[in-house]
């Protein structure tokens, strides 16, 4: 992009030798217009627990595209703006996030998102890309027993949902703080359902024909 400029100048001579002569100048403007692309990229992956990551979000255009924004996308569905630090050069802009001493919570999505904006449109891009996180963990709740009111005949269910790298492959159901159920990862028994992904255990619990004497705080561990 910039200002280009073309002279070209015609000279005639007098016969005594007298000059004369005509000069003209062309000025042309041009500009280079390029919509913004994004991409992003971590500095490993997979990653190890405890590792530090970086995240690093580049983005391109003509003219330049304003400071990306860099998101994270939650297990639950929700969506965290996450701050950044950017260098320019030329006509990229490399911003980037150090991600410290990941555990498993870090085993999300992450995009970056650039816009510029050419002729009155504006031009969007993104990248995006899911950060995977290896290595042994502690066991973790991330959902345990809700409380609930129910009629004498009627059915509990409750759902124990456990994350862990390896997972773990022991469940128990406590009831006034002693066992009464105790399961592996194989076999969760006729009143039990067990589903599992890469590091995630779930446990759905199910209790028929309530009685007065089930009424208790159900925890499991």
């Amino acid at each position: 992009a910039g200002t280009y400029k073309c002279s070209a100048t015609t000279e005639w001579y007098k016969t005594d030798g007298t000059e004369m002569g005509k000069s003209t100048e062309n000025t042309t403007a041009l500009n280079y217009a390029k919509a913004s692309t994004a991409t992003l990229t971590f500095d490993k992956n997979p990653a190890e627990v405890g590792d530090t990551v970086i995240l690093t979000c580049k983005v391109e255009g003509s003219p330049m595209p304003g400071t990306p924004n860099i998101t994270r996308t939650a297990k639950d569905g929700s969506t965290t703006l996450i701050g950044r630090s950017c260098n320019v050069r030329m006509m990229a802009k490399e911003c980037t996030v150090p991600l410290r001493d990941v555990d498993l919570n870090y085993n999300v999505n992450y995009r970056c998102d650039a816009s510029n904006v050419i002729d009155g449109v504006a031009k969007s891009s993104s990248d995006d890309e899911d950060l995977v996180i290896e290595g042994n963990a502690v066991a973790i709740l991330t959902q345990e027993p809700a409380d609930q009111e129910l009629d004498v005949g009627s059915s509990l269910t409750f759902t124990c949902i456990i994350e862990g790298n390896p997972l773990p492959n022991k469940l128990k159901f406590e009831r006034k703080g002693e066992v009464f159920k105790e399961y592996d990862s194989q076999s969760a028994g006729d009143d039990s359902q067990i589903t599992s992904s890469t590091y995630t255990l779930s446990y759905i619990k199910t209790i028929n024909k309530l009685q007065l004497s089930d009424t208790s705080k159900y925890t499991c561990s």
